[in-house]
């Protein structure tokens, strides 16, 4: 059910950019599985360089595993999407399907607009790009909270400051040692 629905929101994507079906479509007829815990994406791509879904893969002729969190930060075209993913099998196909997604427009103003009308549709996709930089926000604050608390409520975590001085006092410590092996060894 979710393969289906990913596979339909991809395509809808992809009808608009032909590059995109061009490239995917000399693949037609090869299955791959994209596994980011917990979710497990089965595709099957088309003659037509689409993706129609494919949840009982026998054998993929590309697996590729990533983290979560890059499946989150895809949308938003930020940095780092990448980065951790395990590729096996078809290189060719890996490096296609891996330019595909990065490189795919998503129009959502377009998209709402043939449902809701041109300025509602804008109205809201500025919502949405406002909702969605304010979620980021609350995530580094509370983070930042969290950090603060384990430093200065806790004590569970140091400063870097304090451990920037612990550090200089060890490399003082190490000096002192040298200095004082250099004077017994002159005994």
């Amino acid at each position: 059910m979710l393969d289906q629905l990913i596979a339909s929101s991809l395509n809808r994507v992809l009808r608009h950019q032909t590059w995109a079906n061009e490239r995917l479509s000399k693949h037609a007829g090869k299955h791959c599985l994209i596994i980011s815990p917990p979710l497990r994406l089965g595709l099957q791509i088309t003659s037509q360089g689409q993706f129609e879904s494919a949840p009982t893969i026998p054998l993929p002729d590309v697996c590729i595993t990533l983290p979560f969190a890059s499946v989150l930060r895809w949308p938003s075209k930020s940095h780092g999407i990448f980065t951790g993913v395990r590729i096996e099998g078809c290189i060719n196909l890996a490096e296609d399907l891996g330019f595909v997604l990065r490189n795919m427009e998503f129009d959502t103003e377009g998209e709402l607009a043939t449902v809701v009308g041109d300025i509602p549709a804008r109205r809201l996709n500025q919502a949405g790009r406002l909702g969605w930089s304010n979620f980021q926000q609350a995530v580094r604050r509370t983070a930042e909270n969290i950090q603060e608390h384990a430093i200065l409520e806790n004590g569970q975590l140091i400063s870097p400051g304090e451990f920037a001085v612990f550090i200089r006092q060890v490399g003082d410590l190490r000096d002192d040692l040298a200095r004082l092996d250099k004077r017994i060894a002159r005994l």
